[in-house]
């Protein structure tokens, strides 16, 4: 046999009831969906605009690229984000350096029919991906 001479310790079973819940994690009240699209960053105090691309979206926030490093936490913005459906423009403040190279956002309250506007392209975006998937 295979295993002969390997002496394995004897493992509890759990049952699934046994095991606690998830914890939610609170800052996320939305699904992120990875979806790469050209971004303008406006600065405040004139600090210039930043060209960067989406690493993922949702209606409540975004996951940016590493262009766009020079943004510090608690920054506030102005972005335009280009849909293909016309550009979006939200204010938001960066909220988290998440990854080394990329820079969080979240959107402040959106105006009129932003956020349908977002989550009709969101929802597309995965039914797309989930049709090349079959």
């Amino acid at each position: 046999m295979a295993n002969e001479g390997i002496d394995l310790p004897r493992l509890r079973l759990v049952e699934p009831a046994a095991l606690p819940p998830p914890a939610a994690n609170p800052s996320r009240s939305a699904f992120r969906v990875a979806v790469r699209c050209p971004v303008s960053v406006e600065r405040e105090y004139g600090r210039g605009v930043l060209e960067c691309a989406t690493a993922n979206l949702s209606v409540v926030g975004a996951l940016l690229d590493r262009r766009a490093d020079a943004l510090e936490q608690a920054e506030r913005v102005r972005l335009t984000i280009s849909l293909p459906t016309g550009p979006v423009v939200l204010a938001a403040s960066v909220v988290c350096h998440e990854e080394e190279d990329a820079r969080a956002v979240r959107f402040d309250a959106h105006p009129p029919g932003t956020e349908a506007a977002l989550a009709h392209y969101l929802t597309d975006v995965q039914r797309r991906d989930l049709a090349r998937r079959r």
